[in-house]
């Protein structure tokens, strides 16, 4: 005899568990319709299937579209908030987040989406290493325009491209420059005043760690994997260094490649490329500068937003037009540490240089009888001088110097070259070059200090083919011979 099943007015919620736990049918044919119900009943009893262990099971959030409900044909709506943000339907994305966690979080098995909300409009996730690095959003028309209701006006490349930045939340958007203007891109980006710090000459990207003034070693125990050619650039810069310490004729640092590369993961400015900041080896072994670059790409806005940041951190700038571009100069003469802000030529970028600073008025005042940072015994033997100053003392074989960071202009580090006659031990002079190329007002600064220190410049009796002899010093001080040729001043110290 075959078993029916109950009616649906016999399954109440007793009876309904009791037709469940009933055990198959021995022998029987049974109706198509029997068996379908038992199918379905089957599916209604069975028990909820668990996630394995450790998986968090994600549903969409989001409603599936109602068919009946037509999809916008305008973009109104689609970017939300004040500034850069993922449209609400995927706003459930996390950047830096695994792109199979993120197809988890949508629903979806895909990079790719449909809008639910507007027709014509698709979602790309875009991934580097498996993990979600951007977001392309596609519509035939009318993106830049919704951007900008939304976000307001953007800055604008030299090539027309759009750009929005969102710093509070490391966010930006930008019309893609193969999408034809029917592509925008939103990434993250590192904001320039969280990378360098709100306010004052203090880097915060460089938090705790050695920087100027470091070691190679020491720099290299601080940043790690940061520097990311080290295993190539460090142990021949260490080498290299080492041997210009034991030979006068070998050159340090080289003439090219002296630097090592900085590696950070994300984009500044306009730029959509990986960006390697350089950190300059000196002549002493040590960190002589910092450069960094914000790429503006033609953008007169986004330079203005970058030279707003540097004022409102470092305070007001001297600004000198060159052949470069237009420099903006900053100075912490209490910290002993300079900036300079390169806006080259059609604003393609804001290069940065950071690097230690002696002012002029340290190295050529002071209360001694010659240079501000002549250090005691300067006169006796190379060892004499190197016990006296450690810090500055450079070897390079039978030669020697007194290598100290570069003035306000300049480019380079300072350096106080040691002579001895041939055969003898100790130093009969030293010499210091200041180069004024480009700076005309350091001419006459220079030239002010000297008389300052020293008493009014004198006609030097030694003649030059070119460019001019003076002299200054005397009673008590040291004489100073300056020779002023191709917008340098060569300054020489004597007994």
């Amino acid at each position: 005899m075959v078993k029916l099943a109950p009616s649906r007015q016999q399954r109440d919620p007793a009876n309904f568990a009791q037709y469940c736990g009933v055990q198959g049918l021995e022998n029987m044919k049974i109706t198509i319709s029997i068996l379908s119900f038992a199918l379905l009943s089957a599916g209604a009893c069975g028990k909820d299937e668990k996630a394995s262990e450790g998986e968090t099971k994600v549903v969409n959030s989001k409603p599936s579209q109602d068919p009946t409900q037509k999809k916008s044909t305008s973009l109104d709506g689609l970017f939300v908030g004040e500034s850069v943000t993922l449209p609400e339907e995927i706003a459930i994305i996390a950047f830096g987040k695994s792109e199979a966690d993120n197809q988890k979080a949508l629903g979806q098995e895909s990079n790719f989406k449909s809008s639910d909300a507007y027709k014509d409009v698709t979602f790309q996730m875009r991934s580097s290493k498996e993990q979600t690095e951007s977001v392309d959003i596609n519509a035939d028309e009318g993106l830049e325009a919704a951007a900008t209701k939304a976000w307001g006006t953007p800055a604008k490349t030299k090539k027309g491209l759009a750009f929005w930045h969102n710093p509070q939340a490391g966010l930006r958007a930008y019309m893609s420059p193969y999408g034809k203007g029917k592509t925008l891109v939103i990434d993250r980006y590192e904001p320039l005043e969280k990378f360098l710090g709100a306010t004052g000459f203090d880097l915060a990207f460089a938090k705790d760690k050695v920087l100027l003034g470091a070691r190679i070693e020491d720099l290299h125990t601080a940043w790690g994997d940061s520097l990311c050619d080290y295993e190539e650039q460090g142990p021949k810069l260490i080498a290299s260094y080492a041997e210009h310490r034991k030979d006068s004729i070998s050159r340090f640092p080289p003439s090219y490649n002296s630097h090592i590369d900085v590696c950070w993961p994300l984009n500044r400015g306009a730029g959509t490329t990986v960006n390697r900041d350089k950190v300059d080896i000196g002549s002493n072994g040590r960190v002589a500068r910092y450069r960094m670059s914000v790429p503006t790409e033609g953008s007169s806005e986004l330079t203005a937003s970058t030279l707003s940041i540097l004022n409102k951190k470092l305070g007001e700038a001297v600004i000198v037009e060159s052949d470069r571009g237009q420099e903006h100069h900053y100075f912490n003469a209490d910290k002993g540490l300079k900036v300079r802000a390169l806006v080259t030529k059609e604003h393609a970028s804001v290069h940065l240089t950071f690097s230690e600073l002696l002012p002029l008025e340290q190295l050529l005042g002071g209360d001694g009888p010659g240079l501000g940072v002549e250090p005691e015994g300067v006169f006796g033997t190379f060892e004499d001088i190197a016990k006296a100053d450690p810090d500055h003392f450079e070897p390079s074989g039978v030669l020697a110097s007194l290598v100290y960071p570069g003035t306000e202009f300049s480019s380079g580090l300072t350096e106080v070259s040691l002579s001895r006659m041939a055969k003898a031990k100790n130093v009969s002079g030293y010499k210091v070059v200041l180069h004024y190329d480009g700076y005309p007002e350091l001419e006459t600064r220079v030239l002010t200090l000297l008389a300052k220190k020293f008493g009014p410049a004198r006609d030097s009796k030694r003649k030059a083919s070119k460019g001019k002899y003076l002299d200054f010093g005397g009673k008590g001080q040291r004489k100073v011979s300056v020779w002023q040729v191709d917008k340098q001043f060569q300054l020489t110290f004597s007994k």
